[in-house]
């Protein structure tokens, strides 16, 4: 995957770390014209009838903003001997999020940006053009274009900047992704005992490297196994701590007292 800034590589993190999340699509083209629903291209869906998309031109059409639609100069079937034209060009989204609710299968487009602020400047242009009225009015048209484009298949768009959510779950998150995919040699009837180990040490005063040495030494580990171990439960929620604090090995674990993904549900709805 791409980010293309810190906040969207975070929130692509946050969205791995989801358990209801079963794909993403990053910097996703919006169709200029119609197309099916994003779901019915999905290879372990079965069919359904949804909704479609009527492609970005004919809802900027509708919207009365077809002038800010970006188009390009080409050639008609690639004939450089015939004179250039005007073609629509694609807008570029930021995140499609396709995830499982209680009603099956689902999708949300985030658009992300450093700031709210930034959602009514453009990011290109000259700066008398981004400080202007006309360029903050096309920037708003643009932003209408893309929700309107994915509210036709009941697909709902969310605003997202890193002011949002919690910095110390970025944080911790963004450790324990380093972590989730590391390689260890521990064995399978193994590990459900070393994880109970650390487990049974949330809200105590025992610090988790601790217990870590204890089990390296008790199953003839390497010290760096215990710790993936260590991470990748928390990565995959089977050990439950605190992650809107600080955590570190040589400090006490602090039990959960709210769950990442509860507290932001309301990223995940449909349209």
């Amino acid at each position: 995957m791409h980010a293309l800034s810190p906040g969207e590589r975070d929130l692509l993190i946050y969205a791995l770390y989801h358990p209801s999340v079963f794909d993403i699509h990053e910097q996703r083209m919006l169709s200029t014209t119609p197309r099916r629903h994003p779901l019915d291209d999905h290879p372990t869906l079965a069919p359904e009838i949804r909704p479609s998309l009527r492609g970005t031109v004919a809802v900027a059409e509708a919207l009365g903003v077809l002038d800010v639609h970006p188009t390009v100069l080409c050639h008609p079937d690639g004939d450089r001997h015939r004179p250039r034209s005007r073609v629509p060009f694609p807008f570029q989204g930021d995140i499609l999020v396709f995830f499982n609710d209680g009603d099956g299968a689902a999708a949300v487009n985030w658009t992300i940006k450093n700031t709210h602020e930034a959602f009514e400047r453009p990011s290109f242009g000259s700066r008398r053009y981004r400080s202007s009225a006309k360029g903050m009015a096309d920037e708003r048209a643009r932003h209408a274009i893309e929700s309107v484009y994915y509210q036709d298949a009941g697909i709902a768009t969310v605003r997202l900047t890193p002011a949002d959510w919690d910095r110390s779950l970025q944080e911790n998150l963004r450790q324990l992704f380093l972590w989730h995919d590391s390689s260890h040699s521990v064995p399978a009837d193994q590990l459900q005992n070393i994880v109970s180990h650390f487990q049974s040490s949330v809200g105590t005063r025992l610090r988790p490297i601790e217990i870590a040495i204890q089990i390296a030494a008790r199953f003839s580990l390497l010290l760096y196994e215990v710790k993936v171990v260590f991470h990748q439960a928390i990565w995959s929620r089977a050990l439950r701590i605190n992650l809107f604090e600080p955590f570190l090995m040589d400090h006490p674990l602090l039990p959960e007292v709210q769950d990442p993904v509860k507290k932001y549900a309301s990223w995940f709805r449909r349209g």
